[in-house]
């Protein structure tokens, strides 16, 4: 899986694994199993909320997508090619298109804070999400101090710290 390459945190991958295999619990879902009143998504409450539909369709949630794009594209010089389509959501890669193991993080990250928005109740915000970011940018680095290896940290995300500081 390539959540594995991407993240050491086993809640992420663990996240991206029941995403993958579709036993991520949805309000359709949970509706079916007699658990919600509703199969309506809990973000717009207007479409029945599958996993395609809480991770891309939803239009906050597609705010959200767009904006974290705008952002990624002002602020990162490398950036200007990438674009968010269903596939490269849902499953963390697209053939044909090529990230980098930062960007990677940052897409799982943001399904993670989606589904966690979902079971808050709350509404999916860029800036909330950037301060979760530059949280496990703080965790990451720290753990790169410990391994010995901050030159390659470094490298790594440096074109993504005006995202961050």
């Amino acid at each position: 899986l390539h959540c594995y390459k991407t993240s050491g945190d086993v809640q992420l991958r663990w996240f991206q694994t029941r995403l993958l295999h579709r036993v991520l619990p949805t309000q359709r879902y949970l509706f079916l199993c007699k658990i919600k009143d509703s199969p309506l998504c809990n973000f717009c409450e207007k479409d029945e909320q599958s996993i395609v539909h809480l991770f891309f369709d939803c239009d906050l949630v597609s705010k959200f997508w767009n904006d974290l794009l705008v952002l990624l594209k002002e602020k990162c010089n490398h950036c200007h090619d990438i674009y968010f389509d269903q596939e490269l959501i849902l499953f963390g890669l697209k053939l044909n298109v090529h990230t980098d193991a930062v960007l990677d993080l940052i897409i799982l990250m943001a399904k993670f804070y989606i589904y966690k928005c979902k079971l808050q109740d709350t509404q999916p915000l860029l800036n909330t999400f950037t301060l979760l970011l530059q949280n496990r940018y703080n965790i990451e680095k720290y753990i790169a101090a410990v391994n010995d290896k901050t030159s390659q940290f470094d490298t790594t995300w440096a074109p993504y710290l005006p995202i961050i500081l």
